[in-house]
């Protein structure tokens, strides 16, 4: 298995990696269990390399904490568990305009019916990018779940990941459910003629 590598990060959307004892987050013991030393604060834990794998959960102490945790000031932190699956889902999109030719350079979001999760900037949960010169786009890996799956031909930079954007996007975007290990196949169409 290859090393788990792991940054950690002052906030679910902060690049600021806090200390940590980053020898043994790449190099964890042989049961995969690691010391994790920081300061107080706001921390959310982010894979930096898991080649084949994703974050399907971190707890800490039995609760679920995947998109952000709390360390007080001397408390020791016991408990953490970083759940891994290799059973990542994906999506494959093609995008046709009005007349079924493939469309291409389309924006495409993949992004969770749970607007909980909404702006999670954390791989397996949501995916975005471009249709290439056939139309088709192929998702990143997304952990097993409902996403809603849209296209659109004016998306700015971050707006994959804007809650208001979003919200605007599920008016029309396609409803799917993906299993572990699954691939779908969307097919959406684009008003462009």
């Amino acid at each position: 298995m290859p090393p788990l590598c792991f940054e950690i990060n002052d906030g679910p959307t902060s690049s600021n990696v806090a200390q940590a004892k980053s020898d043994e987050l790449r190099h964890p013991a042989h049961d995969l269990s690691f010391e994790l030393v920081a300061y107080p604060g706001t921390f959310a834990l982010r894979p930096m390399s898991l080649p084949g794998v994703i974050i399907r959960s971190v707890r800490l102490n039995g609760r679920d904490v995947t998109r952000e945790f709390d360390i007080a000031p001397g408390a020791a932190i016991t408990d953490l568990e970083v759940e891994v699956t290799a059973s990542a889902a994906k999506v494959a999109v093609t995008v046709a305009n009005a007349r079924g030719e493939a469309a291409a350079d389309q924006d495409v979001v993949v992004f969770p019916q749970d607007e909980s999760e909404w702006g999670t900037l954390m791989p397996g949960h949501a995916s975005s990018g471009r249709t290439d010169e056939r139309g088709q786009y192929q998702s990143s890996q997304l952990l097993p779940g409902a996403y809603y799956v849209v296209t659109s031909v004016a998306l700015e930079p971050g707006d994959a990941n804007d809650p208001e954007i979003l919200t605007n996007l599920r008016a029309r975007a396609q409803r799917i459910t993906l299993g572990d290990g699954e691939t779908a196949a969307v097919q959406l169409r684009t008003s462009a003629r």
